[in-house]
């Protein structure tokens, strides 16, 4: 899937490839104008710093949204008429793939964190977007969802 320099995909793009080798992450809403691409920082590092047990990996190869940013964007989103409908990440160098990370975190044992939500992987290869792949949560796991496109 090759990526312009407009829409969504686009904007995503323009946000991961500057971070790399590091995961970038971000939150996709649908509102009246469409489809839009609200970046995030990835606070891993942060609690990989305090609680490396807990958090064993870092910025380079897991994300990790502020909470509390979180839910102002989602709030904020909501009092423009927009609706969180994805949230994004990428990889770095392995694929558009939802991993078995991915998946504990979106449904830790099983259970959707947000249902409904769609779930998109961005690959970034040496420092450029690749392609991305978007799963849904269907039946107890994470299967890709080719009906969505960013």
């Amino acid at each position: 899937m090759a990526v312009n320099d407009s829409g969504v995909i686009g904007a995503i793009a323009a946000h991961v490839e500057p971070l790399y080798p590091e995961e970038g992450c971000g939150l996709v809403f649908e509102g009246p104008n469409g489809l839009r691409a609200l970046p995030m920082k990835n606070v891993y590092d942060k609690y990989h710093a305090r609680l490396p047990d807990q958090f064993p990996r870092t910025n380079r190869t897991a994300y990790r949204m502020d909470e509390l940013q979180l839910e102002r964007a989602i709030e904020d989103a909501e009092k423009q008429g927009e609706k969180l409908v994805c949230i994004f990440h990428s990889h770095c160098d392995v694929g558009a793939y939802f991993s078995k990370e991915d998946s504990d975190m979106a449904a830790p044992d099983g259970l959707e964190m947000r249902p409904g939500l769609k779930w998109a992987v961005i690959a970034v290869n040496q420092g450029r977007f690749a392609t991305y792949k978007v799963f849904t949560f269907v039946a107890g796991q994470f299967a890709e969802d080719e009906s969505f496109r960013l």
